[in-house]
């Protein structure tokens, strides 16, 4: 207040006029006051005559993302986006908290899954599209990270009842022994998400559910849509059996592949630590990589695959649907004593298996396996 007295009063004197407290009080009050009214556009007819501002999202007030590395935001915005099928930038960090977590997987372990026993520096993020909401635990830079949670509400107990007893009747099995195993929330085209090869899908974002059902010894993998009127079964991806586990989990981090890649399988997990992975490039390279605690080969091209080779292996993929399988997992229990697990990828899909028991694998997955193996041999 000093400061505008002292302000009014130097005015007073460079205009050469007498110093009036009345003419302070004109200008400090009445003035700005005309001004507002002058700027403040006329009330149309039919105008509520009183002012509503709009709350800000609680994402712009609450900015704990700025202080997330980018590695760690961006890799959590890939794979969100890679599971529903959307472009990372409809994603958002909404929160974000520094955690030390207890073991190697996270504190977010697959069903069959041994986790090193050991403290890892990480985070806690909280991602959404505006609707709802996914809880990551990741590493300290993104490179290993973990869908801990949907914060969506579970799958409504009316379309579980309404599912369960269409399911039982197409597999023939009384509902009583069918059981929900895992259930994720998906955004799926008109095809609700089943590859065939040579068939058009509109491509639209219906709101659904991907479920797995078993009756312990047989599994099946459903898309269905949010009110479970639509139902379709994966066939390429059920019908793996006991021991052999199906879920949505996966192990580790599963890196994208470039563009001029066919297939890629990784071998990781072995108690030596190391990763073997094997690449078919377009020009029919197939190349080797070792990765260990004490090696790290650059790639080594083991094979030339000729032109019909490649196009006989590139038609059993679209013929088996491998773009079906992806996102799930078959394991066993030996992986608890530290079996290798493979993980392919092809055709924009990614699925992970442990081939102890591969004659309990669904049959497309046993198809690819093998012709792969074939495809190595020199």
């Amino acid at each position: 207040m000093k400061l505008y007295w002292n302000w009014f009063r130097h005015l007073a004197y460079v205009h050469r006029q007498p110093f009036n407290v009345a003419i302070v009080f004109r200008m400090l009050f009445i003035a700005p006051l005309a001004l507002t009214c002058l700027s403040t556009p006329p009330m149309q007819a039919g105008q509520l005559d009183y002012f509503v501002t709009t709350p800000q999202p609680i994402a712009q007030l609450t900015p704990p993302a700025a202080t997330v590395p980018p590695s760690v935001a961006t890799a959590v915005r890939q794979d969100i986006a890679k599971r529903l099928g959307l472009s990372p930038t409809e994603f958002k960090i909404i929160d974000a908290s520094a955690q030390t977590w207890g073991n190697a997987c996270l504190g977010v372990a697959s069903p069959a899954e041994l986790c090193a026993q050991m403290l890892v520096e990480g985070w806690r993020v909280e991602v959404s599209d505006g609707a709802q909401s996914w809880i990551y635990h990741t590493d300290g830079v993104g490179r290993n990270i973990r869908l801990a949670e949907n914060l969506q509400t579970p799958l409504p107990t009316p379309v579980a009842r309404k599912v369960l007893n269409a399911i039982a009747k197409q597999v023939r099995v009384p509902v009583a022994k069918l059981k929900i195993t895992e259930v994720k929330s998906a955004y799926w085209n008109g095809c609700l998400g089943i590859y065939q090869p040579n068939r058009g899908c509109t491509k639209i974002a219906i709101q659904g559910w991907q479920l797995i059902v078993s009756n312990g010894d047989r599994s099946w993998v459903y898309h269905l849509n949010q009110d479970g009127s639509k139902l379709i079964q994966n066939r390429t991806a059920s019908l793996s059996q006991a021991p052999v586990v199906t879920s949505f989990q996966f192990i580790g981090d599963t890196p994208g592949i470039a563009s001029d890649v066919i297939f890629r399988s990784i071998v990781a997990g072995s108690m030596t630590g190391e990763t073997r992975t094997l690449t078919l490039n377009h020009d029919g390279a197939l190349t080797q990589m070792i990765m260990g605690p004490t090696i790290r080969s650059q790639p080594v091209v083991i094979k030339k695959v000729s032109p019909a080779e490649l196009r006989r292996f590139t038609q059993l993929l679209e013929r088996q649907q491998m773009p079906n399988l992806t996102g799930i997992s078959y394991f066993t229990s030996a992986i608890y004593a530290d079996h290798p697990h493979t993980t392919f990828q092809g055709m924009g899909s990614t699925v992970q298996f442990i081939d102890s028991e591969m004659a309990k694998m669904p049959r497309s997955l046993q198809q690819i396996a093998k012709v792969w193996t074939q495809l190595q041999k020199k």
